[in-house]
């Protein structure tokens, strides 16, 4: 588990909230001041690619997060919860960190394209 004053911390509640589309853009400007390619002495050229390769994110991570997202969305919708981008952002981490995390594991490419599908049909929608 991350420490929730670590930096890193707060940069991966960040990129989970752009995944989501709910990063305040005082919040995205902020970062994208910042010279986190000298910081992390990274190749990558975005600051989503350089956190993403600075905690090891996988290839398939925005999926993950966004799949989740919509999914928790639609059952806090249905039991009439209310749920913040924040606190999915903060569960997301948590459960990511957890011994034994299947947040990012896709059993089969199948499983993939299924949240595909479902990320873009949510996309269609709005």
């Amino acid at each position: 588990m991350m420490n929730t004053n670590d930096p890193m911390y707060k940069l991966f509640l960040c990129f989970v909230l752009d995944t989501i589309n709910e990063l305040p853009n005082e919040q995205l400007m902020l970062i994208q001041s910042m010279n986190l390619k000298k910081v992390f002495q990274s190749e990558e050229e975005g600051w989503k690619e350089i956190i993403k390769s600075s905690l090891k994110l996988s290839d398939t991570i925005e999926i993950a997060i966004q799949d989740l997202w919509l999914k928790n969305s639609k059952i806090a919708f249905e039991k009439e919860i209310k749920f913040s981008p924040s606190e999915f952002a903060s569960f997301f981490i948590e459960n990511y960190y957890q011994e034994g995390s299947k947040i990012d594991v896709w059993e089969n490419e199948e499983e993939i394209e299924i949240a595909k599908k479902n990320i873009l049909n949510s996309y269609l929608r709005e």
